[in-house]
């Protein structure tokens, strides 16, 4: 009956050593801890602005249209024989000033107008002349009748500049910058020989 005794026991064992390993296979493991950051972001950007940097420095530097037809003439006649094909604004410290090319015989003269159009603060030679002072030649409409007839189309428009060109086809233009109250730019573009607008 030994021999019973022990198989018994073998056999209480291996239920045991079962029983164990039962119960551990059927305990779920363990999960494994993962740390999860969360980024968040604010936008710091700036909202966008309802204008254009540049077109709310054309308006700061825009100038009345009465002024700058003053300062058209004033350049004119600042230089014998004087015509002028360059009318631009600019800020010297906290005062409006023109700035107006000026060509006469094939020369170049800078001429500096105060805000009003009337006073003329400095004349300058300039020693390499223009290219398009030869845009010049037999045209039929002025830098001031330009003007005006741009003004007249966008009533209650400031001046920013005015230029002599030439566009895609040729044709010899006078360009003309004005400003209306919303801070927008229009850009003219007038036949240098007839006072057509052929722009906007």
């Amino acid at each position: 009956m030994r021999f019973a005794r022990t198989t018994a026991a073998t056999a209480a064992a291996g239920l045991a050593a079962f029983t164990v390993a039962a119960c551990s296979s059927d305990e779920p493991a363990s999960p494994e801890l993962t740390e999860t950051t969360v980024s968040t972001s604010v936008s710091t950007a700036p909202a966008s602005p309802t204008s254009t940097t540049a077109d709310s420095e054309a308006a700061s530097e825009a100038a009345a249209i009465e002024s700058a037809l003053n300062a058209l003439g004033t350049a004119a006649g600042a230089v014998p024989g004087g015509q002028v094909f360059d009318l631009e604004t600019e800020r010297a410290g906290d005062q409006l000033q023109f700035e107006a090319k000026v060509a006469a015989d094939g020369a170049e003269t800078t001429v500096i107008i105060d805000e009003t159009g009337h006073t003329v603060i400095s004349q300058q030679p300039v020693d390499k002349p223009d290219d398009d002072i030869a845009k010049l030649d037999g045209i039929t409409v002025t830098a001031e009748q330009a003007l005006q007839t741009a003004a007249d189309d966008l009533e209650g428009a400031l001046f920013n500049e005015l230029e002599i060109d030439t566009n895609a086809d040729g044709a010899v233009i006078w360009e003309v910058e004005l400003v209306d109250a919303d801070a927008a730019k229009t850009e003219y573009a007038i036949d240098a020989h007839t006072g057509e607008i052929l722009s906007p």
